[in-house]
Parts: structure tokens; sequence; C-alpha cells
């Protein structure tokens, strides 16, 4: 297991050198919050599959479980990560 952690943590390093991006998605969704990001995507999932072709439903029930589990972001110390 500590392997793999080790695998995930240099990938996302090499991600943000690789686009000069000063965070990665997840840590993004933290800082803007699950709850935000539940209801954009929710408002997506109103807009016919063939304009917005990702698996919002999929997000959707992701960032749900998070939010019912208190995991909101960083306002509530936790989200993909703990801070």
């Amino acid at each position: 297991m500590l392997m793999g952690l080790a695998i995930l943590k240099v990938l996302i390093k090499l991600g943000l050198l690789g686009t000069g991006a000063p965070k990665g998605p997840f840590q993004i969704l933290d800082t803007v919050g699950l709850t935000t990001a539940y209801n954009i995507v929710s408002m997506y999932l109103k807009v016919p599959s063939f304009l917005a072709p990702y698996n919002f439903k999929g997000m959707a029930k992701m960032l749900k479980k998070y939010i019912d589990e208190g995991k909101l972001g960083m306002s509530s110390g936790e989200g993909f990560y703990k801070y």
C-alpha cells in the first residue's frame, strides 16, 4: 500500500510539473469546496449527454458521498486531502 501511495504522489508531482499548474484537480476541488463542485456537476446533469459527454452522474455520486461524510474540502479540514 505504501508503494501505491508513493507512486500516486510521484504521478501527481509529475502532472503538476508537466502542466505548470500550481495545484492538481483534486486540490482545486478541495479549495473551491466539494459542495460547490457538487452543485456545478448537478447543473451539468440537466444538459443533454451529447453536449456534456463526461460522466457527471459518477462525479455527482462521488462528491455526494464525500459531502455526506462531512468531507467538504479545506473549510472542514478534509476533502480529498486532509488539511
